[in-house]
């Protein structure tokens, strides 16, 4: 999404440097690990050159494109981070059955709604207004024939 943000602000000449950045810790990066930990490594350096980028639009988004401060997204970043957590912990110490695909089905239904119903709440409790106009952007979506 914030890459999306800069194509549409026309901002992409800006953003060139460290796109381009971005590409080199990738390409360097995945060149240097593959030979310690093969495949995985590769992923490892794709993983810390999208960090760079990301820690990157985290300070580019605000000040260029909407004006808003950077606590804002970085405290919707952690609470994000802390959603995942608590739904991973919640689930960490629990087996899952291997009696067939049917329970293992129904155990990822379980899983699925109650990581959902954890997300919904915590996005109600602290960004209500958001929540709200989201809901209803997308109930309008779903009711429009």
């Amino acid at each position: 999404p914030q890459g999306m943000l800069v194509i549409s602000a026309g901002l992409f000449r800006e953003t060139r440097r460290q796109t381009s950045t971005q590409g080199l810790i990738a390409v360097l990066g995945g060149i240097l690990f593959v030979q310690f930990w093969g495949l995985p490594g590769i992923l490892a350096a794709s993983i810390l050159a999208n960090l760079y980028r990301d820690i990157d639009l985290l300070f580019f988004i605000p000040k260029y494109v909407t004006k808003l401060p950077v606590k804002n997204s970085f405290m919707r970043i952690l609470r994000i981070f802390l959603t995942i957590v608590i739904v991973w912990f919640t689930f960490s110490f629990s087996s899952v059955p291997q009696t067939s695909y049917t329970e293992w089905m129904k155990h990822a239904l379980f899983v699925t709604v109650y990581a959902m119903s954890i997300v919904l709440a915590v996005n109600l409790f602290f960004e209500k207004a958001v929540f709200c106009s989201a809901f209803r952007r997308v109930c309008s979506v779903l009711t429009r024939r």
